[in-house]
């Protein structure tokens, strides 16, 4: 059986994808104790196609680059919209007004999807906004533009929505959120206060595609992941 030495094990020991093994000491660890991980999110999804260097940088060896402004301003959009505190920005307040009323929001969302050869894996999504009831969800985002058409062609929702439709079996209503910022002289991130939502649909023929793309991508991280294990071997 192949095994992997304790001090090579350290590299890939960060990545929340590998089990934990107490007390591994100086006793040798099995290759089966290493595996891809469990569930699959769109933010996986997405880096793995762009770029796949940079999905393993992240995920298998647990190197997250920091956040960006960018990045930095839509956790605290969020964070505030969340927990209902009231900024003292005047633009930042006139966006949070105008944000959709949801009965839920940050609802983390797990549910199986079956590959070929029945192979199954999780499909695991955060929704900024859930409405249960009329099986309605939303996601915001901040940043300089937003068209109908990127909405529409957004993969996020889709795999969102696909998700869903595991699950509950409807196709659900879907809308993109934007809170346009703007860049500051001092190079800070500001909300504008303006708020477009679109409404966009997603059919079976997209829901069809998103499958092909999960498969594709889970086959390929799973090849990937044996790469980089056998590289530090």
């Amino acid at each position: 059986m192949r095994q992997i030495k304790v001090e090579n094990y350290q590299k890939l020991k960060r990545n929340r994808s590998v089990n934990t093994i107490k007390n591994t000491q100086e006793r040798e660890i099995k290759l089966e104790d290493l595996h891809p991980k469990a569930w699959l999110s769109w933010s996986q999804l997405d880096l793995f196609e762009k770029d796949k260097k940079a999905y393993a940088n992240r995920y298998i060896l647990g190197e997250f680059p920091p956040p960006n402004k960018y990045m930095e301003f839509g956790k605290k959009f969020a964070e505030m919209l969340e927990k209902g505190k009231k900024p003292t920005d005047v633009r930042l307040l006139n966006a949070l007004n105008f944000m959709p009323d949801y009965p839920v929001r940050e609802f983390k969302f797990g549910e199986l999807c079956i590959l070929k050869k029945k192979k199954s894996i999780r499909l695991y999504c955060i929704f900024d906004c859930l409405d249960p009831v009329n099986h309605k969800i939303s996601e915001i985002k901040t940043g300089k533009s937003w068209t109908q058409k990127k909405a529409d062609g957004h993969g996020q929702i889709t795999f969102y929505a696909y998700a869903y439709y595991l699950k509950h079996k409807i196709i659900p209503h879907t809308e993109l959120i934007w809170v346009a910022t703007e860049e500051t002289e001092d190079g800070d991130i500001q909300a504008t206060g303006e708020v477009t939502i679109f409404q966009t649909k997603r059919t079976v023929k997209d829901l069809l595609a998103i499958h092909s793309r999960i498969e594709a991508a889970w086959n390929g991280i799973s090849e990937l992941y044996s790469l980089e294990v056998n590289s530090i071997m």
